[in-house]
């Protein structure tokens, strides 16, 4: 069993997951058993084919959020509203979500005695911070959208939370992570769905728009010891990869992976989108994760799309569609 030194007593790590039936959730409750912590799922949703411990809760549930949380030292907290469209469509229920929930976590923390709380925020946090530098955990926020604001306020109550209360909190801006499960809402889900079923990827605007994607094996591992890290406060890390790649240039990759396929350019609003929120260049530092962490992403882009591509064409893109609003 995995153990870790709390207050002079070693102790197993319990871990309640918010958010664990999700894409990252999903995988990061598998590598947590595999360790051997012990790991109890909280969300709306039952996870698939899950060995950890199931509590079919919502966030904003305060009594059940509270009483599931009690018994636990560690809490990581994925559960959130996403998606670039279901975000810009429905303000008041992205801060309801993300930013009154984070409230109840703390205060749930607070009650039961929770030391260490792991909070996954966005890169979306930035806005267009990185236009002409990487992105570095330092840098004036200055999201663009409404999620990324809800994260931000977010940051912001939880690093006052574990200033007042000596609780370790940590934070990790996940930057476009990608893999198996994940819901087909997304850059890479989308592009690999629509040329699975014959139709063209579509792009918004030229294409020019420049990416970092992180696999979701590399994310987990950099939670994994963001959350286990012996640092005592506060602190902020970017998750991600410094491996960089134009929109135009993921596109070919994975049609050169499927070896047919098409590309149509289409405005922002065919698609939903805004292109005023729309952000040219986001690449992050990961220096400080490298540091600090000892976080090194391993698996490339060709790598990483190559396995995706295998998931859903063995699942002839009917993998599941999985809820993250815990």
């Amino acid at each position: 069993m995995a153990l870790s030194l709390i207050k002079g007593e070693f102790k197993m790590d319990r871990v309640f997951l918010t958010g664990g039936s999700g894409f990252i959730g999903s995988h990061l409750a598998e590598a947590l058993l595999a360790k051997g912590h012990e790991v109890t799922i909280y969300d709306i949703k039952k996870p698939e084919n899950s060995k950890a411990r199931y509590i079919q809760g919502d966030i904003m549930d305060y009594r059940l959020l509270k009483s599931s949380m009690s018994g636990h030292n560690a809490v990581c907290h994925l559960a959130a509203m996403v998606g670039v469209v279901a975000c810009l469509n429905d303000e008041k229920e992205v801060y309801r979500i993300n930013y009154d929930g984070v409230k109840n976590i703390i205060n749930a923390c607070k009650e039961v005695g929770v030391e260490n709380l792991l909070f996954t925020s966005s890169s979306e946090v930035y806005g267009e911070g990185g236009r002409f530098r990487q992105l570095e955990e330092n840098m004036e926020l200055s999201p663009i959208t409404h999620y990324g604001k809800s994260k931000m306020y977010s940051e912001q109550l939880l690093k006052k939370f574990s200033e007042e209360s000596g609780i370790k909190v940590t934070v990790l801006r996940y930057c476009n992570i990608y893999g198996s499960r994940q819901r087909k809402e997304f850059v890479i889900s989308i592009f690999l769905d629509r040329l699975l079923q014959g139709k063209p990827i579509k792009i918004c605007g030229d294409g020019e728009q420049i990416r970092s994607f992180t696999y979701i094996d590399d994310a987990v591992d950099g939670t994994i010891k963001a959350l286990f890290r012996k640092e005592p406060e506060f602190d902020i890390f970017n998750i991600g990869s410094n491996q960089t790649v134009k929109i135009n240039e993921l596109a070919r990759k994975i049609i050169e992976l499927n070896r047919s396929g098409e590309v149509k350019y289409v405005s922002f609003e065919d698609l939903d989108r805004r292109s005023e929120c729309e952000i040219l260049i986001r690449v992050p530092s990961i220096e400080k994760a490298k540091n600090k962490l000892g976080y090194i992403p391993l698996r490339t882009l060709d790598e990483g799309l190559a396995v995706t591509y295998d998931y859903y064409r063995s699942s002839k893109c009917k993998g599941p569609v999985i809820a993250v609003m815990g």
